[in-house]
């Protein structure tokens, strides 16, 4: 009987040895903490650069937040830029047409305009939605980006040289253990809550009042598709729809405002009587 061999097996696809780097190694280009807005599209902008760039992200669980609703014309316009577009689709995202200024009552409708070299005279249109699934689609365009690899992990501290003080990356907690990221450039995108805000930028934020969201179900706003802004005798009022059924109402709500004192029941007695 004639000898029978068997075919060689296909050769396996050679593996990127950045993608080594970063997965073994935890070495890159560019660390980049915070897999937010600014995060993520950092994260695929330079990835399609051909840059090599770990993200970290201490939660990739859904966020749930109720600021970063609503995307302007130019927002959009940027995610088309970036190749982003698509994670506007399948989150039951809004059109925005502009707005509407509701002042003790009288409505004046402010639309979006049409750009000067617009010779179709197109008006721009915005997106407003849940704040969580966009920020999901982001990351999964991270995730899918050559070049990037997304990593769970908490950022705990800078890693600088002894000597020059030049930052080399990133110190974390990863299930419990501490690690480590290096890159020739940090970028720290963590977020109003940063921790490592105050040892760059010296000046302290002031707050003076804070939004307070409630989500409404099916309810009726005066122009459809345009965020509205209420102003009275109060503070300013924002509202605007997140979803098919869902309408966000932001209520500002001053520091030491006798309302929403204890006294009076708080934060829930100034939305229930003011």
């Amino acid at each position: 009987m004639p000898l029978m061999l068997d075919s060689p097996p296909p050769e396996a696809a050679p593996s990127d040895p950045r993608e080594e780097r970063r997965r073994l190694h935890h070495e890159a280009d560019v660390v980049v903490i915070g897999a937010g807005i600014l995060g993520c599209a950092l994260a695929v902008a330079l990835g399609n650069q051909g840059r090599s760039v770990i993200l970290l992200e201490r939660s990739l669980k859904q966020p749930d937040r109720i600021v970063g609703e609503l995307l302007q014309p130019g927002g959009v316009a940027a995610l088309e830029r970036l190749g982003l577009r698509d994670c506007l689709e399948d989150i039951d995202a809004i059109k925005v047409e502009g707005y509407e200024v509701i002042y003790y009552g009288e409505e004046v409708r402010i639309p979006y305009p049409a750009a000067a070299d617009d010779t179709e005279k197109k008006r721009p249109e915005g997106r407003s939605f849940h704040h969580g699934r966009f920020i999901q689609r982001l990351r999964e365009a991270a995730m899918r980006t050559p070049n990037v690899t997304v990593i769970e992990t908490t950022a705990t501290d800078l890693v600088k040289n002894g000597w020059a003080g030049q930052i080399l990356g990133v110190e974390g907690k990863t299930k419990g253990e501490k690690d480590y990221f290096f890159g020739a450039l940090t970028i720290v995108a963590d977020g109003y809550a940063s921790k490592f805000r105050k040892e760059y930028i010296k000046h302290t934020p002031i707050s003076k009042s804070k939004f307070w969201g409630l989500e409404l179900i099916d309810a009726d706003l005066p122009l459809p598709h345009h965020g509205h802004v209420v102003l009275g005798d109060g503070a300013p009022v924002l509202l605007y729809q997140i979803g098919t059924h869902e309408t966000r109402a932001l209520i500002d709500i001053p520091e030491n405002l006798p309302s929403a004192s204890v006294k009076n029941g708080g934060v829930k007695g100034h939305l229930r009587d003011v």
